[in-house]
């Protein structure tokens, strides 16, 4: 019925654009002058500023006169603005506060003390036991939710560093991530395995999966900038991946004003309730209804992590 329904709505249907060129990509890069002529708009302006000003749209005009809103404005959410946000000063300057204090920056960095807690919870047991544990993690960006539970966890006893395989994917398209990343490796005393690339793409997969099975897999903060098929089927070949009791860390958002200001500005994005995520994990082999939920203080980015139906919650 619904191949019947897709080919009678096919001649008054526009083509559908080829995804592959936003898979993996966080940013759609657009000029000074053409975000001016974007927010310079009656649907950005009148239906999206006034009507949001009190739910911390009021923040977005003042980025640019802060040092991380003017770098968000040029870079979108890369490596580095995910850093500035996690890093972010504890007294930072009004205009800078401004941009940190953003509903969507606090909800992020708020992700980033759930993630590290769970994560170590996770590891600390499975290190336990004397075995060896592979974790795969794409986009990893800086790896501060791997990085920081691993660094804890060998302080308090160095022998684990030796039974840890990080397995880290990213586009990295300035470069600045496997060496960092393998600096920190390398301190820590774990193995690192670094694979640039898309995470959409089957010549990274092919790469990756030489690692597995993996204990852990981690993709946060990209389900709502990839388009739908992709990231079904990143997160079915996930699955595929993952020991019987191995488990998917993830996330989703809820949208919100943000969401409604970014779409004003141009930005393509999907947006995921809980609910909603863990039934799109259960169609991609999850067992979604087991997965637990927990959310910033704002409910809007929330940490999913996932068993698989014959494996422990």
């Amino acid at each position: 019925m619904l191949a019947a329904a897709a080919k009678a709505l096919k001649p008054y249907l526009p083509e559908a654009k080829n995804a592959e060129a936003r898979a993996g990509a966080l940013h759609e890069a657009i000029g000074r002058r053409s975000m001016i002529a974007r927010i310079l708009t009656y649907r950005y302006l009148g239906r999206y500023l006034v009507r949001r000003f009190f739910e911390g749209a009021w923040r977005e005009p003042l980025f640019p006169m802060s040092t991380p809103g003017r770098i968000f404005l040029r870079d979108g959410y890369s490596a580095g603005v995910m850093r500035l946000i996690y890093d972010q000063p504890a007294r930072p300057s009004f205009l800078d506060g401004v941009f940190y204090g953003y509903p969507l920056h606090r909800a992020v960095r708020d992700r980033l003390g759930i993630l590290e807690r769970r994560i170590e919870h996770e590891l600390r047991g499975r290190l336990a036991g004397g075995g060896k544990v592979t974790i795969f993690t794409a986009p990893s960006g800086f790896a501060y939710d791997l990085m920081r539970p691993l660094k804890r966890l060998v302080a308090s006893d160095p022998e684990v560093a030796r039974r840890v395989v990080l397995v880290a994917a990213d586009l990295d398209p300035s470069g600045q991530l496997e060496p960092e990343l393998t600096a920190k490796a390398k301190e820590i005393g774990v193995r690192l395995e670094f694979l640039r690339g898309d995470l959409t793409g089957p010549a990274l997969r092919g790469e990756g999966k030489r690692f597995g099975p993996f204990d852990l897999a981690l993709f946060v903060g990209l389900s709502a900038w990839l388009p739908k098929p992709p990231m079904l089927e990143h997160l079915r070949w996930l699955r595929a991946n993952l020991r019987e009791d191995g488990l998917l860390v993830t996330d989703c958002f809820t949208p919100a004003a943000y969401a409604t200001g970014g779409a004003a500005m141009g930005y393509k994005a999907s947006y995921y309730p809980p609910v909603v995520m863990k039934a799109l994990l259960d169609y991609c082999g999850f067992d979604g209804l087991a997965a637990s939920v927990e959310s910033g203080r704002d409910g809007i980015n929330h940490v999913i992590v996932a068993p698989l139906p014959s494996g422990r919650t």
